[in-house]
This record gives C-alpha cells, structure tokens and sequence, in this order.
C-alpha cells in the first residue's frame, strides 16, 4: 500500500478528531415505544441503507444491521467487504443476522463505489470513518459503546481493515482482516512513529491491539512482526484449529488494575474457507475484547458477561413499569464468612445499564476482594436527551435534565429495602456511587434520601452543572454527606475545573456548607495523576474530597472503584438516628 496516507493532514493526529466527526444529515427516523418487557432493549432493529458524501460530494453507500437482541452500550464492528460487492450482497452472503443477534453486536457493511484504492487508501479510510464510524457514533439509530468497536475486512477489504486497526489502535478494540494484508515495512515503521491521541510521549508502537490476520501471501508477514512487536508477545509454539497464536507477555513491571494483558496476534497463512463458520469465529475473537477508557490510550480488558462474572437478575414492578438490577455475591457471603456485609449501590451512566457498568467499573472484583454486595441497577428507556438520539437508558436525575417520567429515588430505594431484606446487610454501611448521570442520580439520592446512604461518589457530572445560573439550592436538612467528586481533565461539562463561579465549585461550595466543612484551609495534595482537594469540618473529619485527574476523559475505571471504596467509603457509617460516624 501507498505511503501517502502518512502526509494527509487528518493523519497526523489521528484520534483527536475522530469524536468530532458528525455523520451526513440522513432524515431522522421514528422510534417505536418502549416494550415493556424488554425495557433496556434498543427501540429500534433490522436492516438499514445509508450514504454520506466523501470529502468531494460523492456519496459513499453503506449498510447496517441492529439485532433485536442488542442492549444499551452494546457491541459495534465495521466490516469492509471485497470489490465487486454491494452491502446488501455482502449482508446476504454470510447468515449475519443471525450471527448478530447471536453476539448481540450492531453491525456497518461498507463496499468500494467501484474497487478500494489499496495504493493510495487515505480517502477510503476517511469515508469509512465520515460514514459507518460517525454514523455509530451519533447513537441516531443505537446507543453505542465506545468501547466496544471493532473493525474486519473480507477480500480486498482486509487491508484497510488492518490499517484502521494499526492506525486507530487507541479507538478500536481488535481486528480481523482475511485477504489482501501487504502493508508495507517502511509504511508500517512510520506509523509505529506516530503519536497517540492519548500521551504525547507514546506512539503507536506502544499500544497494544489485538488481531486476526488470514493471508496466504508472504506480503502479509511485515503486518504479523508489526502486530507481535506492539503486542509485546511471547514467542512459543502454540496454535488452534485456525492460526497460530502469540499471547501478549505478561509484564510485571507495569501492572495496572485498569488493563490486562491478554492481547493475541492469530496469523494463518492461507487463506480459510469463507463461510458462516469462518465469519463466527472472526466475531468471536474480535468481541472478547474491549478498549475501556482512561488515562492515555484506554485500557484493553477482556469481555464479561453478566452470567460468567456470576451476576444475579432481580425485577420488580415499579408504578407498572418493569424494573431491574444485578446483584454480586462475594465469596465471603457464599461461605459465610461474616455476618454482616456492606453494600455498594453502582449507578450507570447515560445510555448504559447495570451490566455494563459491572464490567466498566468492575465494582464487583473490588466487592471481591473486600467482601462487599453489590448492586447495579439499571436506568429506564426514555427519549433522549439530546436531538435525533434514539431512546436510550437514562435516570431521572439533576432538575433540568430530561426524562422525570420514572420516579428512580422511589425505584433506588425500593432496591435497598429489598436488598437488606434479602441479604445480611450492614445497614450503618450502604454506599452508592455512580458516573455521569449515574452521578447526577447519586447526587439526587444526596439530596432526598441522605438517611439509607453513609457515603457518596459521583464521578464525571457535578450537580450544580446542570441548574440555571449553575447554582444548586441548598440541601433541604442538616444531615451529614460524606461525599467525594472526581472529575477528569478530558471530561464533559466543565472538566476538572474548580475556578469561582463554574458549576463544580458551587457543588464543593454547596456540600461543604451542608457537611460544616472549611473549605478555605482545604488540604491540597497530588498523587501520581491524581489530584486531591480535602476539606475538613471542626472535628477534622474530610468530609468532601474532589479529585481531578490528569488526562482522564469521562469514564471510569476498575482503579478508581478500589480507590473510592478504600480510601473512602469504608471509613464511613449511618447510624440509627442519621449521625455520620467517621471510622478512618
């Protein structure tokens, strides 16, 4: 493949435009209502055509599919087919349908208006990511996760499919490509060269993806070495029924909570029968995996689902309208090892759910280690918030924020009334934290049920924000809430800013008044990318904390979860007549 992509402007740093892009202004389709048994469900599904313009008004057409079991935040991959195709021919020619549903992943069928440019591919890669890519994106037909999206390509697709897997390796999660893979040494040495979005000091080189490369040419081996070298794998002998696999080496010198190393490179050198086996397995490896976000380039973990992490479904009626959560068990309930045990409360963001939130914030492996239940509600289905977004999970949060459909204060407590009536819960020592507008809904049960809860932490949204004048009214009572605010410097709203008058420092400014915390001689200190604000009250309790973090954007991780937990909510408890007892 030419080199030329190297010199288009857009190229050179890659990723900071890419959630900027905007998919083409197609007309806005109807949603359907709710279906009340399968609220968390996407309202909309089947077959879709599209088209959006390349950079010189000539309209690129693609194809999509949204299965009918595709949750909120689910699974996306974009399969680049071989010439001579259309997209609906490329949909028929396997049994994607059912092979979606299957893996409960949405997926974008793009072909070539004639044959791919694999000499000077620049404008193709940038029609696939203004189309398919912008177009999952915009979450106009499913809320999509951002985590979870993956490339393949078929044919003389499965180069631009490696390419945008190399190239985005900060966005994409994995990618398979069958076919024609020769990229060349001296493109591929330019590229490891390239920057991340997420660390100016990082390149590509330094971030591992995993792949799947199928191709009967020894023009595909410069590709595999590249894809070994920034997957740092081991080299042994060991292979499947499909390729040979090398598995990323296990590193520990830089170990992190947030990821794992579980990258692989599978490399077969001929070219595998096409068919509806071959197509199921290229989505199964591409789907154990997700790209989570974070400080610098995301971290890489394996997918989990709710059954394999032992997740338990509860369902109530909650004024007609069907409503659930999950509940983990630690092993030191199963074995009962105690008598009582906390419980931990975690709240989902926008257009997510409590199974999505297990595996982003991977609460349940801190409830693990520190002998805690957990439960992870899940938001209704409502309209969006914003314009020509498709119904999606969202909580009934800050005041000005649409839906107040669902009464979710009466939904959340009901959860904990059952919770305690079903488990041995410590009732002096139940938490709830959430992120996004799952920390709006935190803030919320902050603000009118302060009484169940001995502490709280709302990450990536601040209450204040989201009022006219972004000033909140003050809390209704004296009661104490030990609360913590973390924010990152890549995030929504107003970031990780504390300046006078912005919407965070009247939240700081309205829980330090309620918790009688001082927070003019507040307690300033920096830990690696963490940036801390303690204030105390007279008794020298730190009653509210904020954290900033440096390259951070809005997400949450496995890291931050442990940290709240320790550093923070076990320190706390309710007792009977409503006091906050501080325990540290």
């Amino acid at each position: 493949m030419g080199v030329n992509i190297l010199y288009t402007e857009e190229f050179h740093r890659l990723d900071d435009w890419l959630p900027t892009l905007k998919p083409y202004a197609n007309s806005q389709p109807e949603y359907p209502a709710v279906d009340p048994e399968k609220p968390n469900q996407t309202v909309l599904n089947g077959y879709f055509e599209n088209e959006s313009p390349d950079r010189y008004g000539n309209m690129v057409c693609y194809s999509f599919y949204i299965p009918k079991s595709y949750r909120h935040s689910g699974n996306s991959i974009i399969i680049i087919g071989d010439d001579g195709q259309t997209s609906k021919d490329m949909f028929e020619q396997y049994d994607w349908k059912n092979l979606l549903e299957k893996y409960e992943t949405a997926a974008y069928f793009v072909v070539p208006a004639e044959k791919w440019d694999l000499e000077h591919p620049e404008e193709d890669l940038l029609s696939i990511l203004r189309g398919p890519y912008a177009h999952a994106r915009s979450c106009q037909y499913y809320a999509a996760n951002y985590d979870a999206v993956y490339v393949m390509g078929l044919g003389c697709g499965a180069g631009l499919a490696s390419l945008l897997g190399i190239l985005f390796s900060s966005t994409f999660a994995a990618f398979a490509a069958v076919g024609k893979t020769d990229i060349s040494e001296k493109l591929l040495d330019k590229i490891a060269a390239l920057p991340t979005n997420g660390n100016n000091y990082e390149t590509k080189a330094d971030v591992a993806i995993p792949a799947w490369i199928a191709d009967g040419s020894e023009e595909a081996l410069p590709l595999v070495n590249y894809l070994k070298k920034v997957n740092h794998v081991i080299e042994e002998d060991l292979s499947n029924s499909v390729a040979r696999v090398w598995k990323e080496r296990y590193n520990t010198q830089h170990l992190c909570v947030n990821e794992q190393p579980v990258a692989e490179v599978w490399y077969c050198d001929t070219i595998p029968e096409k068919g509806n086996e071959l197509a199921e397995k290229m989505l199964a490896f591409v789907t154990k995996y997700k790209r989570w976000g974070g400080a610098g380039n995301g971290h890489l973990r394996r997918t989990i689902s709710p059954g394999a992490c032992g997740l338990i479904l509860r369902e109530i009626m909650i004024d007609g309208l069907k409503r659930h959560w999950y509940v983990y068990e630690p092993t030191a309930y199963k074995k009962n090892l105690k008598d009582t045990f906390p419980m931990v409360m975690a709240i989902h963001g926008y257009s997510c759910s409590g199974a999505f939130y297990m595996e982003n914030s991977s609460w349940q492996a801190v409830a693990e280690e520190r002998g805690i239940i957990v439960a992870f509600p899940s938001g209704y289905t409502h309209k969006s918030l914003r314009t020509n977004m498709v119904p999606t999970a969202a909580w009934s949060s800050f005041i000005d924020m649409q839906p107040q459909e669902t009464d979710d204060v009466k939904f959340l407590t009901k959860v904990v009334e059952l919770m305690t009536k079903d488990y041995p819960i410590d009732k002096t020592r139940i938490y709830v934290t959430g992120h996004s507008n799952g920390s709006g809904m935190t803030q919320k049960l902050m603000r009118e049920a302060p009484n169940l809860f001995a502490a709280f932490a709302g990450i990536g949204a601040m209450e204040a924000t989201m009022y006219p004048g972004k000033i909140a009214p003050p809390m209704p009572d004296d009661m104490i809430r030990p609360v913590w605010y973390i924010m990152g410097e890549r995030d929504l709203f107003e970031a990780d800013s504390l300046e006078p008058g912005t919407g965070n420092y009247n939240t700081i400014q309205n829980a330090c008044a309620c918790n009688r915390a001082d927070y003019a001689h507040a307690a300033h200190y920096t830990s690696g990318i963490y940036r801390h604000l303690v204030a105390y009250d007279k008794e020298h309790r730190p009653l509210v904390r904020f954290t900033g973090i440096d390259r951070w954007p809005h997400t949450v991780t496995p890291e931050t979860s442990m940290m709240i937990y320790d550093e923070f909510f076990c320190k706390y408890r309710r007792l009977e007549d409503g006091s906050s007892e501080y325990i540290g």
